[in-house]
């Protein structure tokens, strides 16, 4: 890919990223506009600190997934973008932070998506299989989830013990 633009190694590595991950399951403009909602969070750039979104990424995780898109105003929606020199590097900074901050291991499905000509990152949480997840730094103790409660998200914290009991009564009866 020597000598090839940075627009043209992006399109190249997005198509490669859509065929493979994604399969063309893509948000479309009007969606990302709609606004934020209990499975979608904008964020204008990804915070220095990873804890910011880290608690979503979890509360996705135990919850029905959901995505987080790096490069969006949540106040006013305006797509302000990601910086080209930055792009590759803020998709690996997200994709280590979630993979080495949250138990059990959650590896998101990060990637590029143009809107209105500018480069935003979309950090895809499918819902997990090994419930409840939490972050490493808090203890085993905590875990997240979204409720949707008039119009608002909330993100709740639960205690494991009863995320467990709610949600596998069998398994304590025995």
């Amino acid at each position: 890919m020597n000598g090839t633009t940075l627009e043209a190694k992006s399109k190249i590595i997005e198509s490669s990223w859509t065929k493979l991950n994604h399969g063309g399951d893509r948000m479309t403009i009007e969606e990302i506009l709609a606004g934020e909602s209990k499975n979608v969070e904008f964020k204008v750039q990804r915070p220095d600190k990873s804890m910011k979104y880290m608690k979503t990424v979890v509360a996705f995780a135990n919850g029905k997934g959901g995505r987080i898109i790096f490069g969006i105003d949540d106040k006013t929606r305006e797509v302000v973008g990601i910086p080209d020199d930055k792009v590759f590097r803020e998709i690996d900074a997200i994709t280590n932070a979630i993979s080495d901050s949250c138990e059990p291991t959650i590896i998101p499905d990060v990637y590029l998506q143009n809107i209105n000509d500018k480069p935003v990152i979309v950090a895809e949480i499918r819902t997990g299989r090994r419930k409840p997840y939490y972050i490493k730094a808090e203890g085993w103790r905590m875990a997240y989830i979204f409720e949707f409660l008039e119009q608002h998200a909330l993100l709740t914290v639960i205690c494991q013990e009863n995320y467990i009991m709610n949600a596998m009564p069998a398994l304590l009866i025995q």
